[in-house]
């Protein structure tokens, strides 16, 4: 398939995964197998001196992978930096208990230093059950459907029989999509949860870019709005009645893909703080609900009815991706 962007033609060869017709996760040897190497934060090349100055001394992280061209069927030579920042409470309020703050950079090569493009859709899985903890040793981790969950979504994906995204959306009004504090296991799916939700636009005046100018890297400083406060009126939040914890979301990416740890089997291990050991059982189906942030599926190949809060994620080598999630963390006494 051909791609093009500001005059760059580039072909992408997706290796088949689950299906002929699929490829999940960016290929067989995507990047959530690859070996990320830890960088010191002022050695990042993607981030400014400025951001990097800004990040909290000991808690924050930057990890980088050099994907090469070609590599799993895609075009140019991807650079990724991600950062991980633990930040304390910026509200003085006795409720905030802090955040978690994910930045994503990324940047495209051609080969010999030319122009190129190619799709990039990053994420990251997370899963969480804010009741988990209350868990006796030895004794299976509860689900999550008494967990309230809020998604600010008119629309999820439509999907076909192998979850290909179609390029159409589904509203979620009246189905069991629709999340207004409500818990999850409300209506539940017989499947369970696998779907992506488009988040209703929001555009306040602080909005961040999701690309800006390459060349302006050194005077780019984006991650220094995020690192003070997150906005008011989260999009996504999942809060549990038992424990009185709340998490609110918030990222500049489209959407947000809910998925119910439906395919977990109890195999593997669990940890110690929810009950697992070393030679117990693992998660079950339902134990976790994820939530991974990202721009449409396919977004590359689909329109979706020319919605502007939509990017088509293709990435020109005169460009530098910027994307983010934070994470705010609550407590409501039960």
């Amino acid at each position: 398939m051909t791609v093009e962007k500001l005059g760059a033609k580039a072909e992408v060869i997706p290796i088949a995964t689950e299906s002929p017709t699929v490829s999940l996760h960016g290929g067989p040897k995507g990047f959530d197998v690859a070996i990320w190497e830890h960088i010191p934060t002022k050695e990042a090349v993607l981030f400014s001196p400025a951001e990097a100055g800004a990040l909290p001394e000991g808690s924050a992280a930057v990890f980088r992978h050099i994907s090469p061209d070609g590599d799993e069927g895609y075009p140019g030579k991807l650079t990724t930096e991600v950062l991980f920042a633990v930040v304390p409470p910026t509200k003085n309020q006795p409720s905030q208990l802090g955040s978690v703050l994910i930045v994503y950079r990324y940047k495209v090569e051609g080969k010999d230093g030319g122009a190129t493009v190619t799709p990039v859709n990053l994420t990251h899985h997370w899963g969480f059950n804010l009741d988990a903890s209350l868990t006796p040793p030895g004794e299976p981790t509860p689900d999550v459907k008494a967990q309230l969950l809020t998604i600010k979504a008119e629309n999820t994906l439509e999907l076909d029989s192998v979850g290909l995204a179609t390029g159409k959306l589904s509203p979620t009004a009246g189905t069991p999509y629709e999340h207004n504090d409500t818990p999850i296991g409300h209506n539940f799916p017989a499947k369970g949860y696998d779907e992506f939700y488009l988040i209703n636009p929001v555009a306040p005046p602080d909005a961040q870019p999701t690309r800006v100018p390459l060349s302006n890297i050194a005077r780019t400083n984006l991650v220094q709005p995020l690192l003070v406060s997150g906005p008011d009126n989260h999009p996504v939040v999942l809060r549990s009645t038992k424990t009185g914890l709340k998490l609110g979301l918030d990222s500049n990416q489209a959407g947000v893909q809910l998925w119910t740890s439906n395919s977990l089997d109890g195999s593997g291990t669990r940890k110690k703080i929810h009950g697992g050991s070393a030679d117990g059982k693992g998660y079950t189906a339902h134990a976790g609900a994820f939530l991974e942030f990202h721009d449409p599926l396919a977004a590359w190949l689909h329109s979706y009815g020319a919605n502007p809060h939509v990017i088509d994620t293709l990435l020109h080598s005169s460009e530098l991706g910027h994307a983010y999630v934070r994470l705010d963390v609550s407590y409501e006494k039960p």
